[in-house]
């Protein structure tokens, strides 16, 4: 409760601090320019086996288009710069078009909001260096000035602009308008806008770990814009994927009829000869019974046929591989060679030429990067020779043992006549030749196919939108930090004014002296008045010292007799105290009497405008001299009565260990109601404890903004070493407010003070 009291008397500092923030608050947000999130969600082809665009179709058993993909390696795809780079060049975004708004700050114009529209041919260096001020004059012509410049340059629209930095020419936009005067442009420069959307301003998540959805989403100050940017880099994306898919298959398509222009060459002079064959020995058909014995090693034949097809394939395969205009081509397929080893060496091979092509794209040959692929294709093209020449030698030695095989059975037809033989051995030569033609022609239709069947592979599941809530400014979390900040700067300047002071300010500082007591408050007298009790009908110090009264017959009814007033340092109040509380008690009919106990500083008897006849000093020296000889009328009260100093001594501390102290005391306890003794401040002289024996209350005196906050810790110890009678403790000086926080009435009295 305290210290919200501490703040209260602050409230309009913190009124005036919350005003004036939310004020700002209310300002940044009205003038900076709010930023919007733009979001597109992708479905992207996850196909780690590699099964291509072809799976579950018809032609699923194709190799010639696996090619393996994964999310992640799509998602560096769209981020890579080559794809930001064909986004930046196929959009309007090489210039920015800001004008200022009356009330709004800078704005941006984009898209049909364009009064004019820049088109650029060359920029320099120092073009992006400085804004440009576009002035539309009339419908006709304009203006350009840049800061630099003195004075601006007139144009006519359509007209090419040509200096040292640029050159471009300015255009009417579709939102043309003569209300719009001024237009500051800037050029954007390509490498920053990519290298900002490639390092992190353009986010790619997956939505859920592991699945095939991602979120596409980037911040931009003009939302249509940012749609745009994520519209085109997708449909550029998959135009790149459709595109890669098509070239893979055109190379197959040309290695292919490459092949069929040399067999369909073999093939006619094969036929050729069957026909000419038959036609010199006039055989139309062989003899059944050779025919029933040729049959039976058929299987073995035709065996031996898939064999020699295969071993065409694989030399035609060398061939391509061999020939060093081919390095850095693409492979075709294996077509139908059934060896793990060569596909996946195929596809790999594939890939990486792939890389090279979009590497090679955006650098030099000389680059690391490309350097590194090209030595990894190379190795790999090793690899692919070598397993070429294995499966070679495979399928050479299974032909051998199928030739073997064959033998004998040509052995049981040796009888037949030697036509016959001659034309089966023309025929077989004429199947195989058709065989492996009309296999690669196949081949070559589903190639064909595959072209026009090339389908994206990511697909659009939420087009391009915007939150409609900027992103940035956040208007409730910027308030809620304007508001924390409101109240945190008067909080500073209260604590930190309370840390800066080395005064006590308020009652609560009191609380580091243990079972401390307060006998209640003083306030401020404006006119400085000694006493202050005099014969006004009201006064809030009258109210004051009344409520000290009463805390004092609270405490202990009337058995406090003897009362010592004392303090910490000189000017505290003591002498002030010890007269007002004397005249408040003797207001209750009380006797009192004011001894001036500070022999070293007195100044009670100066105050009440009273001589310096003799005193206590005398009293103490001269034992013939009485009570009565040094007793002496206030001349303020009839019931206060006082004891002077009197003569001065050399040494005050002395005095202070004579006997007749005690005499003095005790006997006037007996005469009067109360005696209150003005002593020396403990914090300077150790007079006030020599009086500890003989007195029953001691009143500690504490001043707002005058006893230091280093001066309670030794109040603390004096109080707790009980080196003074019971002591409690007043509080002199206070204002107002500090009255009002203990619950003292501050207000102007009305009450009868004759009592």
């Amino acid at each position: 409760m305290e210290t919200i009291k501490k703040y209260t008397k602050y409230w309009l500092l913190f009124l005036s601090s919350i005003a004036l923030f939310m004020g700002l608050a209310f300002i940044y947000i009205l003038h900076v320019t709010p930023t919007y999130n733009v979001t597109t969600t992708l479905l992207v082809e996850d196909d780690k086996r590699g099964d291509g665009v072809l799976k579950e179709t018809a032609f699923s058993d194709l190799n010639m288009f696996h090619t393996t993909k994964s999310v992640d390696n799509e998602i560096q795809i769209l981020r890579s710069k080559d794809l930001l780079h064909q986004v930046f060049q196929s959009l309007p975004l090489k210039t920015r078009y800001l004008y200022d708004t009356l009330y709004f700050g800078e704005r941006e114009l984009y898209g049909d909001r364009l009064p004019v529209k820049v088109t650029i041919y060359h920029l320099g260096v120092r073009a992006f260096a400085e804004r440009k001020t576009i002035t539309i004059i009339n419908d006709s012509i304009f203006s350009i000035k840049t800061v630099s410049a003195t004075k601006p340059t007139t144009y006519k629209f359509g007209q090419i602009i040509r200096t040292p930095d640029y050159n471009i020419k300015v255009d009417k936009g579709p939102g043309f308008q003569t209300g719009h005067k001024k237009i500051a442009i800037e050029f954007v420069n390509e490498k920053a806008f990519i290298d900002a959307y490639s390092n992190g301003k353009l986010q790619i998540n997956q939505v859920v770990k592991d699945g095939n959805t991602i979120v596409l989403s980037l911040t931009d100050q003009v939302p249509q814009r940012g749609m745009d940017i994520l519209t085109k880099l997708v449909v550029l994306y998959n135009a790149q994927n459709v595109d890669n898919m098509k070239k893979l298959a055109q190379a197959s398509i040309e290695f292919i009829d490459g092949r069929l222009k040399y067999l369909g060459s073999d093939l006619t002079d094969v036929e050729k000869n069957v026909q000419q064959y038959k036609q010199f020995n006039m055989v139309t058909d062989l003899n059944s019974n050779t025919q029933a014995d040729l049959l039976r090693g058929e299987d073995y034949k035709s065996d031996l046929l898939k064999i020699e097809m295969q071993l065409n394939i694989v030399e035609a395969l060398q061939t391509y591989i061999n020939k060093s205009d081919n390095e850095f081509s693409l492979v075709p397929s294996s077509l139908g060679i059934q060896d793990p080893t060569l596909v996946a060496l195929t596809a790999k091979f594939n890939d990486l030429q792939q890389e090279y092509q979009r590497l090679l794209h955006n650098n030099t040959p000389g680059n690391p990067v490309v350097a590194n692929i090209k030595d990894q294709i190379r190795s790999l093209r090793q690899n692919l020779q070598e397993n070429l020449e294995n499966v070679r030698k495979s399928l050479q030695l299974s032909k051998n043992n199928l030739m073997a095989t064959a033998r004998r059975f040509d052995n049981r037809i040796r009888t037949a006549p030697v036509v016959e033989r001659g034309l089966l051995e023309r025929n077989r030569e004429t199947a195989v030749k058709e065989n492996l033609f009309n296999y690669l022609t196949q081949k070559r239709e589903e190639a064909g196919l595959s072209m026009t069947a090339a389908a994206p592979d990511a697909r659009t599941v939420e087009s391009a939108n915007f939150d409609p809530e900027p992103k940035s400014p956040q208007k409730p979390l910027i308030y809620l930090y304007a508001f924390i900040i409101a109240l945190a700067v008067p909080v500073s300047f209260v604590e930190g004014k309370a840390a800066l002071t080395t005064k006590i300010k308020n009652a609560s500082e009191l609380n580091v002296i243990p079972n401390h007591r307060i006998l209640g408050e003083l306030i401020r007298e404006k006119n400085h008045r000694t006493p202050v009790i005099d014969g006004q009908n009201s006064s809030i110090a009258i109210e004051l010292f009344r409520y000290i009264r009463s805390n004092l017959y609270d405490m202990n009814g009337t058995g406090h007799r003897a009362i010592m007033i004392t303090s910490t340092i000189q000017a505290e109040g003591k002498t002030f105290m010890s007269i007002n509380l004397a005249l408040t008690l003797a207001r209750a009919n009380k006797k009192v009497v004011v001894l001036e106990f500070d022999l070293r500083k007195p100044d009670l008897l100066n105050k009440l405008n009273l001589g310096n006849p003799a005193g206590i000093n005398d009293y103490l020296d001269d034992n013939d001299m009485t009570i009565e000889d040094i007793l002496q009328s206030s001349k303020i009260s009839p019931n206060v009565w006082v004891v002077g100093k009197g003569k001065a001594c050399k040494d005050p501390a002395e005095q202070f260990s004579k006997p007749r102290i005690n005499h003095l005391i005790t006997t006037l306890k007996t005469v009067f109601d109360y005696v209150i003794i003005d002593t020396s401040p403990v914090g300077l002289v150790a007079d006030a404890f020599y009086l500890r024996p003989y007195t029953d209350l001691t009143i500690y005196l504490v001043r707002y903004n005058f006893t230091g906050k280093d001066k309670l810790r030794t109040i603390a110890k004096i109080f707790q070493n009980g080196k003074l009678a019971d002591p409690v403790i007043v509080l002199n000086d206070a204002k107002p407010e500090n009255l009002k926080e203990y619950g003292y009435v501050t207000a102007k009295y009305n009450y009868n003070l004759s009592t």
